[in-house]
């Protein structure tokens, strides 16, 4: 499109300054000084109005441009977004994994557990700001605060791991559903706004 309007412009220039040619040749070779001066005004009138019609034309360019770059940041974005869900996703899944271990130290599991709110401060450290989509802010706010509630079960019982496995597991697991459920959903904008 924006190729379309350029090559427009271009063929409007040359078009213009043929025009223009065409004129200068025919004052030059005419020696009536009345008609020199209809000529020269309508050369200056027709300047000013090409002069116009470009200046439109390039301000219509420009703002095209911005509106595609502005489009393509807000799908880089949205990808990213969508990335940083899914590994939160995979994040809680890891650690419900580890949980169902029958040897699991404790140790291990605090290590898992860093790593996951290492990853929720990168995930909330993304900027708001560039999402347009309603859509994609629910599934992102929702994804991340099924993170922040699982970790929040993680932390249950002074993190100690056999009573979080005795009495929170159930609900660490709907977490990982919802935070699933988000993350689809989020994927599903980002693909939608790619044109898959």
């Amino acid at each position: 499109m924006i190729m379309d309007i350029q090559r427009k412009g271009l063929i409007g220039t040359l078009v213009g300054h043929a025009v223009l040619l065409a004129c200068l040749v025919v004052v030059s070779t005419n020696a009536d000084v009345q008609t020199n001066q209809v000529i020269s005004g309508w050369l200056q009138a027709i300047g000013s109005v090409l002069a116009i019609v470009f200046a439109v034309i390039v301000a219509n360019t420009q703002y095209l441009r911005a509106e595609e770059e502005k489009k393509k940041a807000e799908i880089e974005h949205c990808v990213k977004l969508s990335m940083q869900a899914n590994r939160l996703c995979e994040g809680m899944r890891s650690i419900m994994v580890t949980l169902g271990e029958v040897n699991l130290s404790q140790p291990e599991f605090d290590r898992r557990k860093r790593l996951l709110e290492n990853s929720i401060r990168v995930y909330n450290s993304f900027s708001v700001d560039l999402i347009q989509s309603g859509e994609a802010f629910s599934a992102w706010g929702a994804a991340g605060h099924s993170c922040e509630d699982f970790l929040g079960s993680c932390h249950s019982n002074d993190g100690d791991v056999h009573l979080v496995k005795a009495v929170r597991l159930p609900h660490m697991e709907r977490c990982v559903e919802r935070a699933e459920k988000s993350a689809d959903k989020l994927q599903g904008v980002m693909f939608s706004m790619i044109g898959v």
